[in-house]
């Protein structure tokens, strides 16, 4: 059976932190984007599926650097 993996952005609040918390709850290993790695690490100290990732998205070297670590961390 093969891992399921979802990567979601904007985890910091509001509906991105819901929807990475529910994935979580759907057995879901969950990239959780945000700005601010801080606000992340305290709402999801409890969810051992979800992996904090600090990121802006407007940069194109982050979206790289990201790329990168997912493939690596296969």
């Amino acid at each position: 059976m093969s891992e399921k993996i979802a990567v979601v952005t904007g985890c910091s609040k509001g509906i991105g932190l819901a929807t990475a918390k529910h994935l979580c709850s759907l057995g879901y290993k969950v990239f959780a984007l945000s700005r601010n790695k801080e606000l992340m690490d305290k709402e999801f100290k409890d969810c051992d599926n979800i992996v904090p990732y600090e990121i802006n998205l407007c940069e194109n070297i982050e979206i790289d650097r990201f790329g990168k670590y997912l493939n690596d961390t296969k």
